[in-house]
C-alpha cells in the first residue's frame, strides 16, 4: 500500500486496484490498456497453451469455504494454482497449502488458459 516499484521484474504481481504506469509505443500501450481493463482473462484459441492469471470468486455457501488448499487438492482438481487471495479488500500473497479458503474470497489463480477458463465458468465456486 502506497509503494512505488520502478522496473519490476517478470515475476512481479499486480492486483485489481493497483496503479500501473506503462511506457512504450502508442499501439502497444493501447493493446496493454485493453488487456488490463478486461473483466475476464484474455484467452484466444492460439494461446490456449499459455499461462493466464485470473480472479475467481468463492460463493457465500461454497463447499470450499473453511477448507485448506491442501484438503481441497485445488491444483490437482482444477489445474490452476492459487497465487493470492483477496479477502475483505486485503491482498494475501504468501500462499501455502495450509491456506484456508473463506466464503467471499477472491482467489487469484494462474494456469493454462483453457483450465482457467473452465474454472471461471464455474464461478462462483
Amino acid at each position: 500500500a502506497g509503494r512505488v516499484y520502478y522496473d519490476p521484474g517478470p515475476d512481479f504481481q499486480i492486483f485489481p486496484g493497483d496503479r500501473v504506469v506503462l511506457m512504450g509505443p502508442e499501439d502497444a500501450l493501447e493493446d496493454a490498456e485493453l488487456i488490463l481493463n478486461e473483466p475476464e482473462p484474455h484467452v484466444e484459441e492460439e494461446f490456449t497453451n499459455h499461462f493466464v492469471l485470473a480472479e475467481v470468486r468463492v460463493g457465500e455457501h461454497s463447499p470450499l469455504a473453511g477448507r485448506t488448499l491442501a484438503e481441497l487438492q485445488f491444483r490437482q482438481k482444477h489445474g490452476a494454482t492459487v497465487v493470492g487471495v483477496r479477502r475483505n479488500g486485503e491482498n494475501i500473497t504468501t500462499i501455502t497449502p495450509s491456506q484456508r479458503i473463506m466464503a467471499g474470497d477472491c482467489l487469484i489463480v494462474v494456469g493454462f488458459a483453457d483450465r482457467v477458463k473452465e474454472l471461471k465458468m464455474q464461478e462462483p465456486l
